[in-house]
């Protein structure tokens, strides 16, 4: 009799160890179910990429889209360029620098900026310990001033979504320039939340 419940003891066990691994692993799916929900969401969703392509369609429509791009192609030294009212260059009157601003304000868009493809895989590869060190060994020796320049650009003037966006991006079309737009969507508590997209720009 003492074997018979010595057994059963070690059965309960197993099945309970079996249960908890089951919900360990339901949780587990779950969880990642809802992260990769919240990412399509926040990530490139397809009201979003409506609203970047009216964008880009009205930045062409003003030549301040050829205007950044002219000196955005030959700056070797520059990976990714912010398009703002500020933008030296972009705005000849104050009548279209009115109209981009609210464009801004319409859409709510926290900024827009240009990347060059070719140079996003770089963008990727870097991290927060080497925009700090120019000695990372993530940089070539040939380009490793201009990429460091470039990381801690990336660092310094964008924040942490916008870095995870980046370095989540997936292109699939060939383009020569990817214009990225940063939406920002706040509640009556003003807890406000990023939302990216992006479309291809050529010359």
């Amino acid at each position: 009799m003492m074997k018979k419940n010595g057994f059963v003891f070690v059965e309960t066990i197993i099945a309970i160890i079996i249960l908890t691994s089951s919900l360990l692993l339901l949780y587990s799916s779950f969880h990642n179910i809802l992260q990769t929900q919240k990412t399509r969401i926040y990530f490139d969703d397809i009201n979003y990429i409506y609203r970047t392509n009216y964008i880009k369609k009205e930045l062409y429509d003003l030549d301040t889209l050829n205007s950044a791009l002219a000196s955005f192609v030959n700056d070797n030294a520059n990976y990714l360029e912010v398009i703002g009212i500020d933008t030296p260059g972009l705005f000849p009157n104050d009548s279209d620098k009115a109209f981009f601003q609210s464009l801004l304000d319409d859409y709510e868009i926290k900024q827009l900026f240009i990347v060059k493809a070719n140079k996003l895989s770089t963008l990727k590869k870097c991290t927060e310990a080497c925009a700090y060190n120019n000695s990372c060994g993530m940089y070539s020796s040939s380009t490793r001033t201009t990429d460091h320049n470039n990381c801690n650009k990336l660092y310094l003037n964008f924040n942490n979504d916008t870095v995870r966006y980046l370095k989540d991006l997936f292109v699939y079309v060939v383009t020569d320039y990817i214009l990225v737009a940063e939406y920002e969507s706040c509640d009556s508590n003003n807890n406000c939340r990023s939302f990216y997209s992006w479309v291809s720009v050529n010359i």
